[in-house]
């Protein structure tokens, strides 16, 4: 596993007209000039104590971790306490892990993430993202029972906007009619997994949390999913992000996403 260093990343709720400078684009979703970062074997404090037949999606909470595989029937619950010392004390015992099967839906889906809104949803509930029917379904954690499910639509998408501003009309419709001929000629799962932007990557005034997702879609390997504030389940994919740089490989082999945002204040994809 590594990470790719990126030169440039265009990150349409960012690029206001002259609101952020070339270098912080840079430095988004890269590693500055230094060479590729490939991570190492993880320390016996940092690997969870359970067994998975494969991760096909990771959430991080406060107090704890979601691990989803790729047999869609169910997801792992696991303690997680950062400040602990130890390995049992950060993420407890194997008897600790929790098995909890996925929602029953309509579609079936390919769960492979969770809506983080900015507004903390309430506790008696909690909102899954579909990566096959691209869904968020939301559901009462007691039983596991739908309260709602919505689609999320892909055919409203944007680019990314650059330091001239907004795209036109006409560049819009060729990128949709674009994404559209390539979005049917993958099959299976064309989504790879989502992430959260950090709160302080977001305007102060966005009426929406945001989301990158991973894609197999040919020449659309990063694009920024939009979730309203006053309803997380009212999503849609809402902008490409453009990367420059990296190689050309990584639009087929992207299999997740992370952002990230260091202590001292460093940006990363």
């Amino acid at each position: 596993m590594r990470f790719i260093k990126i030169e440039k990343i265009f990150l349409g709720f960012m690029l206001l007209p002259m609101a952020v400078d070339m270098p912080a684009f840079a430095q988004v979703a890269g590693v500055g000039n230094t060479k590729d970062i490939v991570l190492a074997e993880p320390s016996e404090l940092t690997a969870v104590p359970t067994v998975l037949r494969s991760l096909d999606g990771l959430f991080v909470g406060q107090d704890y971790i979601l691990a989803f595989n790729s047999t869609g029937e169910e997801y792992t619950k696991i303690p997680f306490t950062f400040e602990a010392k130890t390995r049992e004390q950060r993420f407890g015992k194997y008897v600790d892990v929790e098995r909890i099967k996925v929602p029953n839906t309509k579609l079936p889906g390919q769960w492979k993430g969770v809506l983080f809104p900015s507004q903390l949803p309430k506790a008696d509930r909690r909102s899954f993202w579909d990566a096959t029917m691209l869904q968020v379904a939301q559901v009462f954690l007691k039983d596991q029972s739908i309260i709602q499910s919505r689609s999320i639509p892909n055919d409203l998408i944007r680019p990314a906007a650059d330091r001239l501003g907004e795209p036109t009309k006409k560049e819009t419709s060729r990128v949709r009619a674009d994404f559209k001929s390539k979005y049917r000629k993958v099959f299976g799962s064309r989504y790879t997994g989502m992430s959260k932007v950090p709160l302080a990557w977001e305007s102060k005034n966005s009426q929406s949390d945001h989301y990158l997702v991973a894609s197999k879609i040919e020449s659309y390997p990063l694009l920024m999913m939009a979730c309203d504030k006053s309803d997380e389940t009212s999503c849609l994919l809402d902008r490409v992000c453009y990367l420059e740089g990296g190689p050309k490989s990584i639009e087929q082999s992207l299999s997740g996403v992370v952002a990230y945002q260091s202590k001292s204040g460093g940006k990363y994809v």
